[in-house]
């Protein structure tokens, strides 16, 4: 491996993570502020449910519990408050926007992947998205 090619690696790395971060802080900006949504009380409701009871509630969800179990074990760290039942939910969007800039410089290239960036980080709905997760499961 050649020095430009270490440069390079270490580039797109850099970009890849402040991108990451910017896209999960930019989701986490714009739920400050604002107040409980019905899917998030409803997820609360089911969170504070023994977890037999939360799987017999589940059962008549149309979503899959993962996103429950997940959210499960984020309470018992973090708590179980609206910013911190959001927090979660922007990690994700912080995590998905990593894995399409991954998967772009894979399919692209790192010239075309870095090109999207902003595309991939900006995007409305993802940033909408990445805060209401917890509004879709």
């Amino acid at each position: 491996m050649s020095i430009g090619q270490s440069v390079s690696k270490h580039r797109f790395a850099c970009v890849t993570a402040v991108c990451a971060i910017a896209a999960a802080c930019g989701s986490f900006a714009l739920g400050v502020g604002r107040s409980i949504w019905f899917d998030e009380g409803y997820t609360l409701i089911v969170e504070s449910q023994p977890f037999a009871r939360m799987m017999d509630l589940l059962k008549v969800d149309v979503h899959p519990p993962l996103y429950y179990l997940l959210l499960r074990m984020w309470i018992s760290v973090f708590g179980s408050d609206v910013m911190a039942l959001r927090a979660m939910s922007c990690v994700f969007c912080g995590l998905t926007v990593l894995m399409s800039m991954v998967l772009l410089r894979f399919m692209a290239g790192e010239r075309h992947a870095l090109l999207a960036s902003p595309f991939v980080v900006f995007a409305p709905l993802m940033l909408r998205y990445g805060l209401r997760f917890a509004c879709i499961r």
